[in-house]
């Protein structure tokens, strides 16, 4: 029989343990999403500086969505607007079929509220792909002048230069 200070000492180092792999992952996950940023002449944070979450609660093309969570937001100035791409994480169902979600999201701001919309909708990436193909998707799909993340592919050498 196990005594509870041992049984509690063992839950709390399984715990701690496991906080430090998800720490670790996340830590991970956001280098490589500020990488990415960088190559393309944008700035990123990993928090929600700018409290996006509020107006992308909102703005979801997803019914019922709750508990709206952004992070990861790579960030810059398009022509006449600010140009967020971030990681969206959302609660969807009802009752016993919940289930959370995550997928990459671009949206923009216009820097003039005078339109009377101050955001654009929230463009959701394929939530099947990993989430740097998400970002790396919807970069090149709304940035102006992407530039692809990825270099070309090498081609073969015909056979006339042989």
């Amino acid at each position: 029989m196990i005594s509870p200070l041992v049984f509690l000492l063992l839950v709390c180092a399984v715990s701690l343990g496991a906080a430090v792999v998800a720490g670790g992952t996340r830590a991970r996950r956001a280098a490589r999403l500020q990488r990415l940023a960088r190559g393309w002449q944008m700035r990123f944070s990993a928090g929600d500086r700018f409290h996006l979450s509020a107006h992308v609660a909102r703005l979801l093309p997803v019914p019922g969505a709750a508990d709206v969570v952004v992070r990861d937001v790579a960030y810059a100035q398009d022509a006449g607007a600010y140009r967020y791409l971030f990681t969206v994480e959302y609660t969807v169902g009802v009752l016993r079929g919940k289930h959370r979600e995550v997928a990459a999201a671009t949206v923009t701001e216009a820097r003039d509220c005078a339109t009377g919309q101050p955001y654009s909708a929230v463009t959701l990436a394929d939530a099947a792909a990993p989430l740097e193909d998400q970002y790396v998707a919807l970069h090149d799909r709304y940035s102006p002048a992407a530039s692809t993340s990825t270099p070309p592919a090498p081609t073969a050498p015909s056979p006339a230069a042989a």
